[in-house]
């Protein structure tokens, strides 16, 4: 792409009263890491990515309208869209990359070179742990096309690279520890109602039908984290948890009874057994990350889904092994 476009928000305060960046999707875990900013007296600088997606757009829009209410003045929100580079909006179908890997790059250059223009040293990318941390739900799923965007590895290495290039910022996940259902819990609720909590985006395929796909492993952490957290369910394009059958044979059904497995796993390994059946984890030691707070955290995220599936979608709790 060529240059970006920069479009700044009308929100009450300017990007010179910004003491932080925080990545804004449109999406519920960055909501909740701009609201925890605000709640704690921080000014953040909130930056978007448009990329033309209207239901993303609209998201982004939503989330933006909900944080200037919470707190009028207290923090600046400002767009990059980046422009075509002339031969269609993603270049040749030859040359177009089918993974998301790409993503990381994009959106935490975008939170650097921000602190880089306000001379801040705080750039946060908010995210959840379980798709932080971003365990193959299976084993033939290691080294297919799955992102890890913000998996603690990515952003110890970008943090090395901005260091190298002189650039003050420093990425942080402030969620590394946290369940979807623990955000929204402990930094939504209290602020929000759950109508606006709805209105946010976390589909991976968002803005290919008029509702969030429900099959993805993306929507299927936040229709359960919902539930975990004592919101009323959502109507989904595919209802994958309820009518599982109406799944079989796709994608959505393999991410489910993938999910379900690696659930059970964590509930019924010891630790031991747990790191020997993921070494991920370990590898993930080396960038700072405790493993008993992992491990404690995917144990928690395996007691919600269970407890979630048992109560609300007993076809769905057949699959569990």
């Amino acid at each position: 792409p060529r240059a970006a476009e920069v479009a700044p928000e009308p929100t009450g305060a300017t990007p010179r009263d910004a003491d932080a960046v925080c990545l804004l999707s449109g999406g519920i875990d960055s909501l909740a890491g701009a609201l925890m900013l605000q709640h704690t007296g921080r000014r953040p600088l909130l930056v978007c990515h448009q990329s033309g997606n209207p239901t993303v757009l609209q998201a982004q829009g939503h989330v933006a309208k909900l944080l200037a209410t919470v707190a009028p003045g207290q923090a600046t929100m400002g767009s990059v869209r980046l422009l075509p580079d002339g031969r269609g909006p993603e270049g040749p179908a030859t040359e177009r990359e089918p993974s998301q890997r790409s993503r990381a790059f994009l959106f935490t250059s975008l939170a650097l070179a921000a602190a880089d223009a306000l001379g801040v040293g705080e750039a946060y990318i908010p995210e959840n742990g379980i798709l932080t941390m971003a365990l193959p739900l299976a084993a033939a799923r290691v080294g297919g096309l799955s992102t890890r965007s913000t998996h603690p590895k990515v952003i110890a290495l970008l943090n090395a690279l901005a260091g190298d290039c002189g650039l003050p910022g420093v990425l942080t996940n402030p969620f590394l520890y946290q369940t979807k259902a623990e955000i929204i819990r402990d930094f939504l609720r209290p602020s929000l109602t759950p109508f606006d909590i709805q209105k946010t985006v976390s589909c991976w395929a968002a803005g290919r039908s008029s509702r969030q796909c429900g099959g993805c492993v993306a929507c299927l952490v936040r229709r359960l984290a919902m539930l975990a957290a004592g919101l009323p369910d959502e109507a989904y394009e595919l209802d994958t948890l309820g009518n599982p059958d109406s799944a079989r044979g796709t994608d959505a059904y393999a991410n489910l009874v993938d999910l379900l497995s690696l659930c059970a796993d964590f509930g019924a390994r010891s630790d031991a057994q747990l790191l020997s059946h993921s070494p991920e984890l370990l590898d993930s030691a080396t960038c700072g990350v405790s493993l008993p707070d992992t491990l404690s955290l995917y144990r928690r995220f395996g007691d919600e889904v269970r407890q979630v599936v048992q109560e609300h979608f007993p076809t769905a709790a057949r699959l569990i092994p």
